[in-house]
């Protein structure tokens, strides 16, 4: 992470240098137990091996073959159980989602990668390990299918250079997918592929219920759906549990807001499953305006409830109400069980890192990758994520991708802003207007 912040450049990233190292220590000594890690031990390993990590979240064994990214925080869609991956011309795809970086592709003629689901499910990025990176890469082509049935191209797509070896794409895609297909050079020299599910933002959240059901000194707490675990058996104290009341209900407050993409809700699996049948949730935001209801129309009562939302504006809390009528007991009285609540989703724009507290760097405020905090895209710009390299003469805004305007004298204007800045042609008029200038300007 250091070695990141470095890259950065200015005055700014010397703050947030400092930010980094002062305002979270985490002291495994203390007390996260094995598995945990955080300055609150809010976030939990994912080694391969079931091994633990250390005070940063990091595993010597690397990732389980599920998880991948800072920390092994960001879920794999590439390797969910009802995924299917085919390689043209055909061959064993073991090497690609295996979760092993040293295992490539050796077939000199591969031409395409085809991922698909049972299931639609968001698309926000996804990283590719190579054997070596060069411009050529930017070339990869990613076409999808999505639940409308429909096939856009990479949306917006913009490339990050991660390491010499590592390489994200990111695409804004307003359908969830069922298909991904990838063409382009860079296939030839590559070893994995990671389609990001997001990270898991619930964890440890503030949660809480309108009442506590207890067996003697055991209490069920709202917390309890959301401590990692899953195996959902009320014996094992793994599940949140309200009283039999008139109108229970779960929530969940989240430290910082974030932009969410899917729900994965755990059920009680050991008795009382349908307490959660046609359940209703509720998203909110910062000022507690209602974002997206959602309600289960599902006859039967799941082990598991999996369903995306639209990322659209950040979250910051949850509500959960029970709704099915054959749980009535008394009267109209309910009761509330929930096993686990998984909320995968990124740090709103312009913060970074796991806990979404540091500001992205000055050259890209909006734009910077939530994991490491290297500019996506650059204003005024043209070498994301350095972003040292102010735009040629001709040229400015994000990645210096649009051209001044005509009217402006020399095609000069201001990097950022694209205003003449040694004024605009016109007839014994070479002076700099900025009213004209935005009049004028593409």
């Amino acid at each position: 992470m250091l070695t990141l912040i470095s890259t950065m450049g200015r005055t700014s990233s010397l703050f947030q240098l400092l930010l980094i190292l002062f305002s979270c220590v985490p002291v495994q000594s203390e007390g996260c137990n094995v598995g945990w890690f955080g300055c609150k031990c809010q976030y939990q390993c994912h080694c391969k091996n079931n091994m633990a990590c250390d005070v940063n979240g990091e595993c010597v064994t690397g990732c389980d073959i599920d998880w991948f990214g800072t920390a092994c925080q960001y879920a794999n869609l590439a390797t969910l159980p009802e995924v299917n991956v085919t390689i043209a011309p055909r061959q064993t795809t073991t090497w690609l989602t295996d979760g092993d970086d040293t295992t490539c592709n050796e077939d000199g003629n591969i031409t395409s990668i085809h991922i698909s689901w049972s299931t639609s499910y968001p698309f926000t990025w996804l990283r590719m390990k190579v054997k070596n990176t060069s411009l050529k890469f930017k070339n990869v082509n990613l076409t999808f299918l999505t639940s409308q049935k429909e096939t856009p191209t990479c949306i917006n797509k913009q490339v990050s250079f991660i390491d010499s070896t590592r390489i994200d794409y990111r695409c804004e895609m307003t359908e969830t997918i069922i298909q991904l297909r990838l063409t382009g050079p860079a296939l030839k020299s590559l070893c994995s592929l990671y389609i990001s599910g997001g990270r898991n933002v619930a964890l440890h959240q503030s949660a809480d219920q309108t009442s506590t059901y207890n067996e003697g000194n055991i209490y069920f707490t709202a917390s309890l759906a959301v401590d990692g675990n899953t195996t959902c058996n009320i014996n094992d104290n793994s599940i949140s549990h309200t009283l039999l009341e008139p109108k229970p209900s779960w929530s969940l407050r989240l430290d910082t807001p974030k932009v969410v993409n899917r729900f994965v809700i755990y059920n009680r699996v050991d008795c009382c499953m349908n307490r959660l049948k046609n359940f209703i949730l509720t998203t909110f935001d910062i000022n507690n305006k209602t974002l997206l209801t959602y309600q289960d129309l599902s006859p039967e009562a799941a082990d598991i409830y999996t369903f995306p939302v639209r990322p659209h504006y950040p979250v910051s809390r949850i509500g959960i109400i029970p709704t099915d009528r054959d749980q009535k007991w008394d009267g109209d009285k309910f009761i509330v069980t929930i096993c686990e609540i998984f909320m995968f989703g990124e740090c709103m724009p312009g913060v970074w890192d796991l806990d979404c507290r540091h500001k992205c760097p000055e050259e890209c405020p909006s734009w910077c990758q939530q994991d490491t905090g290297k500019c996506l895209s650059c204003l005024g710009h043209s070498d994301p994520p350095r972003c040292n390299t102010v735009c040629a003469s001709g040229t400015y805004g994000i990645n210096c991708q649009q051209n001044c305007s005509d009217n402006c004298y020399n095609n000069s204007c201001n990097s950022v802003t694209g205003e003449c800045d040694k004024g605009r042609n016109g007839y014994k008029c070479q002076f700099s207007s900025r009213a004209a200038d935005i009049n004028l300007r593409d």
